[in-house]
């Protein structure tokens, strides 16, 4: 009787077992069941990814170029991954997630534990691309920015091999290309154009006493190149760092041996082309002789806008050299650039008619020549570079234009000002810089703070902009390096003042706009609209007090850059107000670095990598409030003039 009853109680026990097992299979034990909310208690046990364990730098996860499904990032938890690159390769990561599920952020790290790019945006998905400029075993960061919930998510890897040229390897001295038998040739007739994706090399052969130039060209507009010249030791003789995109150098030789054209840049991949050439300072002139009189003249007419070193060489003031050119109806304008070394020797200008009997010259005791006249009408002319003869090398180009100026002329000194009183939030376009160009600007009471913006190519002719009050002392200026000048501040009081745009005379064209504002303060701040990227004020650096973010409100702000520059931004605002967070984007529009913490304040600081109008975006993490804040930029202008 006893046996019968235990043997029951042990069938009972067992049927219980078998139907609390079947229980627990309906439930998923890798993660939570998606028809049960999130906040609801889970039996479940959730496992992490098959790539563990990699949260750490040194535990990364070894990936090559592929798609990689169904990894996890559990909380706080990490993950790592890392591939080799050459210098050169551009890798190309992309993370596709849930962003309602959890934010993402994801990093791209070198092998010195540094990090070199990242991607923090508030949506779906984050990407990035880079050109590798270090070789070895590169790092991935995957991370969840607010650690508190479990994210999914695919990665797709690809690595474009580095595309380089014809003449490598030649990434130092020892490896250079030879170039010494291949003067006044252009690398492309060569062996086609260069790639710069890393530094490359060319040798030469000079000997003692004998002048080099050397021009290179970009072939294309993203991305920088500079040149510099070697000794056969590795020692900097001459170098060219231009924001354009050509470079030259003009050399004298000290000593006879190899000498090394060094290109170097952005290792963006940028096609160039490069041309040298030496003509002997011992032999009796340059290439362009016999050209000592009008009467053999050498004929630029098929030449204009082409520099002389791009033609055949820069030329030698041994004697008077004469060219010769032709001007059309309607382009009487003219304007002739001569450059050269004045210490080397003065070197004079003179420009002739056809019947040498109407000239015009300049003389100055400087470096340079520079002429911007109309001349009396169509035909021959000549142009005359003549004085020492000390065999002073020097290049010369010209260009005739159409109108010589604008309507707005003649308004070259402050009292012959064109009145712009009546066209304040107007854009004045196609205006002309020849000479100093003065305008009247009225502020209306109540609105002393000023806006002003002057736009331009800058490498058809570099213009600033200044401010002068009505009695024309000098109040401020923009003086910046690239294709526009702003200028933004509060002003004494109201009424009468003056724009001044000047530069090189270059006949550049340029845009202008002024506007005067309410001073800085109050429920929408001085700086609105400012609410995206391509309406970003911009401002130099300095300290703003008093902006405001109202709400989902954006202040978006714009600062120039070179590539080199550190830019420090900090914003001051007190955090049981709301919470604050700041970016940095590129002028690329895209992000490169965030600052959000949970703290008072927010600061980042960034290296420029390209030159242009970075963006500074101020925004609110979370909720619905109004914050004030201040706002404070610090530039260190480290990189290229």
């Amino acid at each position: 009787m006893k046996l019968r009853k235990n043997m029951k109680l042990g069938v009972s026990f067992i049927f219980l077992l078998l139907t609390l097992t079947s229980c627990l299979s309906l439930i998923n034990l890798t993660k939570k069941n998606n028809t049960l909310d999130e906040n609801t208690l889970s039996l479940s046990a959730t496992i992490d990814d098959y790539m563990e364990d990699n949260d750490s730098f040194g535990n990364a996860s070894w990936v090559t170029q592929n798609n990689y499904t169904n990894l996890m990032i559990i909380e706080s938890d990490e993950d790592w991954f890392q591939f080799n690159l050459n210098t050169g390769d551009t890798i190309d990561v992309e993370i596709y997630f849930n962003h309602s599920k959890g934010d993402l952020d994801l990093e791209l790290w070198d092998p010195t534990n540094t990090s070199r790019d990242y991607s923090y945006s508030v949506t779906d998905n984050e990407s990035i691309s880079f050109i590798a400029n270090i070789p070895g075993p590169w790092r991935i960061w995957v991370y969840h920015y607010m650690g508190d919930t479990n994210v999914t998510y695919d990665m797709d890897i690809w690595v474009s091999p580095m595309v380089d040229d014809f003449y490598e390897p030649n990434n130092d001295r020892f490896s250079a290309f030879d170039l010494s038998f291949h003067q006044r040739q252009w690398l492309s007739t060569i062996n086609g154009s260069g790639t710069q994706a890393d530094d490359d090399y060319f040798k030469i052969y000079l000997d003692f006493g004998q002048h080099i130039e050397i021009n290179l060209t970009i072939m294309g507009t993203i991305g920088n190149i500079d040149i510099q010249l070697l000794d056969f030791s590795g020692f900097i003789v001459a170098g060219s760092f231009l924001l354009t995109n050509f470079e030259h150098i003009n050399y004298n030789a000290s000593f006879s041996g190899d000498y090394y054209i060094k290109v170097f840049g952005d290792n963006a991949t940028i096609q160039y082309d490069l041309w040298w050439g030496s003509p002997s300072l011992g032999a009796s002139d340059d290439l362009y002789e016999e050209n000592d009189d009008w009467s053999t003249a050498t004929d630029l007419t098929s030449y204009e806008g082409w520099w002389l070193s791009s033609i055949n060489g820069s030329g030698l003031q041994r004697d008077e050299d004469w060219y010769k050119i032709s001007i059309s109806s309607g382009k009487e304008h003219i304007r002739i650039n001569l450059t050269f070394d004045h210490w080397l020797g003065d070197i004079n200008l003179q420009f002739y008619d056809s019947s040498l009997t109407w000239s015009f010259s300049r003389t100055s005791t400087t470096d340079n020549e520079f002429m911007d006249i109309t001349v009396p009408g169509s035909g021959i002319y000549y142009i005359k570079v003549y004085f020492e003869n000390a065999g002073n090398p020097y290049d010369l180009r010209y260009n005739t234009l159409f109108a010589p100026d604008d309507s707005y002329e003649e308004n070259d000194q402050e009292y012959e000002f064109y009145d712009l009183t009546a066209n304040a939030s107007m854009w004045q376009n196609n205006l002309r810089q020849f000479d100093d160009d003065w305008y009247e600007i009225r502020l209306d009471p109540g609105e002393e703070r000023l806006r002003a913006e002057l736009n331009f190519n800058h490498l058809a002719g570099n213009m600033d902009l200044e401010i002068y009050d009505r009695d024309f002392y000098y109040i401020d200026g923009s003086y910046l390096p690239g294709d526009s000048e702003y200028l933004e501040f509060d002003l004494a009081w109201s009424g009468i003042y003056y724009l001044r745009v000047f530069g090189d005379n270059m006949g550049n064209f340029y845009n202008l706009f002024w506007e005067d504002l309410p001073l800085f303060g109050g429920m929408v701040d001085w700086e609105e609209p400012n609410d995206d990227f391509l309406n970003a004020r911009r401002l130099d650096p300095n300290y703003y007090s008093n902006l405001w973010i109202i709400g989902a409100d954006e202040d978006w702000f714009q600062v120039y850059l070179n590539n080199g520059d550190n830019i420090e931004v900090n914003i001051l605002f007190n955090h049981m107000e709301g919470n604050l967070k700041i970016e940095l984007w590129n002028p690329s529009n895209m992000q490169r670095q965030v600052s959000h913490s949970i703290t008072n304040g927010e600061s980042l600081s960034f290296t420029a990598i390209m030159e242009g109008n970075w963006r500074i975006r101020v925004l609110q993490i979370s909720g619905n409030y109004d914050v004030y804040y201040d706002l404070e930029i610090w530039v260190d202008y480290g990189g290229d003039d």
